[in-house]
Parts: structure tokens; C-alpha cells; sequence
């Protein structure tokens, strides 16, 4: 068996791909949650949702009308109708991306996402234009863009980075999404009020973000750069059978009590959070704005700490499948809750928003119980055994002729190239 010292992770490969996946996670939020605060700018005002005029037009066509802000007439279940259509499009294809990544590597549905899901946020300002339900449709293809980047973060991280530094690393990029989210909203809201010779308002919010679009290039996760990762002592189970590594699953079993423990802390904080919003009376917004922050980062704390990385231990050759098929499920119950709330809040009071935070708490409170009893951290046999009987007959041939190239790279720089 081949062993060598793990590379430092400062200018590693696999600190670089965690970057890039948390620019990919910030700038998908971003792209996602926008288009809330785009619905507001673009809404007439209606109950207590306020609009600020503007006499910017939008750029268009010479055959559609020029809008201004606080024009379209849509109520609260056509705005909730609106922004449940990238959901839509999103669990459909989580498990094709998924499975294209772990069958052809993570690069072609991480490129295809990434400059899909930028197009046709661009273009959204001239089709919503057109017609209400073109918008509906094109939110809908964005998601579809969208849900293909799913399977290649856990293929990426499944390929390339060793079990100790999964927590690390993977809370690190994901946390990207909610960098994403706290950006959006005051970022839109800026760009909604601007007026730059008089164009500008709401479409800023489409064009804006394309412009600071960031894809990063990455060869796919072959066999070849499977070889890369044995040779600098990462991951070496993906090329040895289940038996040769005994430690690394007593080690996995160990660390299983700590993802339940993050798990449920940070379910228990953000449901006493939630609690907080529900039984204060006077509420002002910095106030508001600091427990939903809280909520946030315990939310991040509970699955990037928690059950996110069960998925890479259990099945790490299977992850970026396996991701897809979780994140279909969780988003078919999830995507609902957008024209639910917009239901539930029609008046926009607070005993209304307090049935969403009580929605809120139950969720947590049920996926808190359901991995204390059931979660596990194993590596699973079946991973092992079925990904290499799948590989094998077109991988051999490509580690026997980059193994040589591949050695002699890594001893020249170990910690610059991987």
C-alpha cells in the first residue's frame, strides 16, 4: 500500500476546490434569493407590503412597453407562485446531476449550472416583460440549471478530501449559501433604487450579479486524479478494499456521536431562537434581524457540522449521487413551504408569521429526533464493492499510464498541485 504525507492544506487542491464551491454556493443563493426582493421593487403595493417608486424605466425591446418600478399587479400568492417555480426546477434535475457526476465526473453539470443559471437570470427582465407566465417558466429552468450543482460539491468532496478535514471544509463551502442569502436582500434592495440616467430599478437586480458571475474550471475526478490523491495520502480507501482499512471506520464510528451532538445543538438553538420571535410582543427590526441571523448560523452549524458530512463517510464513491437523491426529497417537501408562507402571511400580521416560525421549529425539531435515532457515520460495504466493480473495466488503463507522470509530479511540488 502506497503512503505518503498528506499535504498541507493551505494552497492544497482540495482547499481550492472548497473555495470555488463556496463562490459556486454564494453566487447560486445570491441568484436564488435576489429575486425575492426583485418581486417587492416590481409589485404594486398591496396589505403591508410597501413599494419604492422609481423613475428609472427598464431597459427592453422596441415592441414591449417600458415598466417602472411598482407596476406589476401581483398579489401575494402570484409573488409566492413566482418563487416557487425555481424549487420547481430545482428537484428535478438534483438527482440528474447527481448521477452525471458520479458516472462522467463533476465538471460538465457544475459548468452547465453555473453559466445555464447566470443566462437566464439575464435575460428574466426582458421575458417577465412579455408575459407573467413566461417569467414563471424561465424561474423554472433556472432552477433546473441550478439543482445540477448539487451532485458535483459532494463528488468533489468525496474525490478529494480525507475524512478529518470534512467538517472543516464542507461548513466552510457551504457556508457560501448563506453568505449568499444575508447579501441578497440589502444588495437588491440598493440596486432597486438606483437610477442611472434614467435607466435602472428592478432589472439591476437581474444584470447585477451575472456581472460578478464566477465558474471555476476543474478536470474531471477520474481515475487518474484518483491516483493524484493516493500518491499525497488522501483518500486512499477509493483504490483498497473495505478490509485494509479497519482504523478509518473505527475512526468514522468515533466521530459519529459529535455530528449528533452538533446536530442537536444547533437544532435545539435554532428552535429556541424561533421561540424567542413568537413570544415577543414589540419586535423591532434589528432586533429581528439579529435572531434571524442566529437562526441562520445554527442552521448552518446543524447540518454542515452535523448530517451534511454523514453522507461522505457513509458512501464517499457514491456521495454526489446520493446527494442529488437526499436533496430531491428535502426540496419536494421544502419547495412547497414558499406558497405556503405567502399563504399563511397574507396580511403579513404577526400572529400569521408566528405559524411559520412554529412550522419552522416542528421541521427542525423532527429532522433533530429522526437523525438521533437513526443517523450513522459507517462506510458501508456495498460502496466500495459496486464503485470499483463499475470503474474498473475503464479506469485501469488510465492509472497504469498517469501513474508515472503522476509520481513524479507530486514529489516536485506535493503541496502546490494537490
Amino acid at each position: 500500500m502506497l503512503t505518503a504525507p498528506k499535504p498541507k492544506l493551505w494552497r492544497s487542491c482540495r482547499f481550492s476546490i472548497s473555495f470555488c464551491i463556496f463562490l459556486a454556493s454564494a453566487q447560486t443563493s445570491f441568484l436564488r434569493d435576489s429575486a425575492g426582493m426583485a418581486l417587492i421593487c416590481m409589485s404594486k403595493p398591496q396589505n403591508n407590503i410597501t413599494c419604492d417608486s422609481n423613475d428609472a424605466v427598464v431597459p427592453t425591446l422596441p415592441w414591449l412597453i417600458n415598466k417602472k418600478n411598482c407596476e406589476f399587479n401581483w398579489d401575494a400568492a402570484t409573488r409566492g407562485r413566482l418563487l416557487a417555480a425555481y424549487q420547481y426546477g430545482y428537484i428535478a434535475t438534483t438527482m440528474v446531476g447527481g448521477y452525471m457526476s458520479n458516472h462522467f465526473g463533476a465538471k460538465t453539470p457544475f459548468m452547465c449550472s453555473g453559466f445555464g443559471s447566470t443566462l437566464v437570470h439575464v435575460l428574466c427582465p426582458l421575458v417577465v416583460l412579455a408575459h407573467t407566465e413566461a417569467f414563471f417558466a424561465s424561474r423554472v429552468l433556472q432552477g433546473m440549471f441550478s439543482g445540477l450543482m448539487v451532485g458535483p460539491f459532494f463528488e468533489l468532496f468525496g474525490a478529494w478530501v480525507p475524512d478529518d478535514e470534512i467538517p472543516t471544509l464542507l461548513s466552510f463551502s457551504f457556508s457560501g449559501f448563506m453568505i449568499g442569502t444575508i447579501l441578497a436582500y440589502p444588495a437588491s434592495g440598493q440596486l432597486c433604487d438606483v437610477n442611472v440616467d434614467g435607466f435602472g430599478g428592478w432589472p439591476l437586480i437581474f444584470y447585477a450579479p451575472a456581472g460578478n458571475h464566477t465558474v471555476a474550471v476543474h478536470s474531471d475526478v477520474d481515475a487518474d486524479h484518483r491516483v493524484h490523491n493516493l500518491l499525497c495520502g488522501v483518500r486512499v480507501e477509493h483504490l483498497h478494499g473495505v478490509e485494509q482499512h479497519a482504523d478509518v471506520h473505527a475512526e468514522r464510528d468515533r466521530r459519529q456521536p459529535q455530528r449528533v451532538i452538533r446536530s442537536t445543538i444547533g437544532s435545539l438553538m435554532l428552535i429556541l431562537s424561533c421561540f424567542t420571535l413568537i413570544c415577543m410582543q414589540n419586535i423591532n427590526k434589528w432586533y429581528a434581524i439579529s435572531v434571524i441571523s442566529s437562526i441562520l448560523a445554527w442552521g448552518e452549524f446543524a447540518y454542515s457540522g452535523g448530517f451534511y458530512p454523514t453522507l461522505l463517510n457513509m458512501t464517499p464513491n457514491f456521495a454526489g449521487l446520493l446527494s442529488g437523491i437526499s436533496t430531491f426529497f428535502a426540496y419536494l417537501v421544502g419547495t412547497q413551504s414558499i406558497l405556503i408562507n405567502s399563504i399563511i402571511t397574507e396580511q403579513n400580521t404577526k400572529e400569521e408569521w408566528n405559524m411559520v416560525f412554529w412550522i419552522i421549529m416542528s421541521t427542525f425539531a423532527f429532522s433533530m429526533c429522526f437523525y438521533l435515532i437513526f443517523g450513522s457515520a459507517s462506510l458501508q460495504k456495498w460502496s466500495i464493492v459496486s464503485k470499483e466493480e463499475g470503474r474498473r473495466s475503464r479506469s485501469t488503463l488510465l492509472m497504469t499510464k498517469s501513474y508515472g507522470a503522476s509520481r513524479n509530479v507530486s514529489l516536485r511540488h506535493p503541496s502546490h498541485v494537490f
